[in-house]
């Protein structure tokens, strides 16, 4: 049995849909994953790495450590999509979100949501902890003690020795 060869339109969809997958999600992807985890975890990491997606009407941009753990994540993202999920998420992708991108194409478009997904899911709790209104009392509080102890005795607080009972 002899298959037709593809039509340039197939051929341009398949180029369309790998630019897609491969270049616009996965770099904006990136970006916006290293954007993200880099609130939350503190890596150093030369500036001159840069990596930016001038678009229409803005321009994304990540460096040095954002560029770092945005690739680190996505890559991480990939391996875990692909040793699960494996030939399964192609069908999936295009039952969920409609287009037919191609095994290696949906595991890249895939990876992307993921990452930014994740990323962010930590970044908001993150946030979420770092803001308790508890402990903003309870630093004020603090503060206010000290002030007190140092007025009282003229001393820091902190070089007291400690008192057991």
């Amino acid at each position: 049995m002899v298959e037709n060869p593809p039509s340039s339109m197939d051929m341009v969809l398949s180029v369309l849909k790998f630019i897609f997958s491969w270049i616009v999600l996965m770099a904006i992807g990136v970006i916006m994953t290293g954007k993200l985890i880099t609130q939350r975890l503190k890596l150093t990491a030369g500036r001159e790495m840069i990596f930016r997606i001038p678009l229409v009407f803005f321009s994304i941009e990540a460096s040095g450590a954002e560029v770092v753990l945005g690739f680190t994540f996505y890559l991480i993202c990939v391996l875990l999509l692909g040793t699960v999920f494996g030939s399964h998420l192609d069908p999936w992708v295009k039952d969920h979100f409609g287009v037919d991108a191609g095994q290696l194409n949906a595991l890249g478009f895939m990876s992307s949501l993921l990452s930014v997904a994740i990323a962010f899911a930590v970044f908001m709790l993150s946030k979420a902890q770092a803001s308790r209104p508890g402990d903003e009392l309870l630093a004020k509080h603090d503060a206010k003690v000290n002030s007190l102890t140092e007025k009282q005795i003229g001393k820091d607080p902190a070089s007291l020795p400690e008192v057991k009972e």
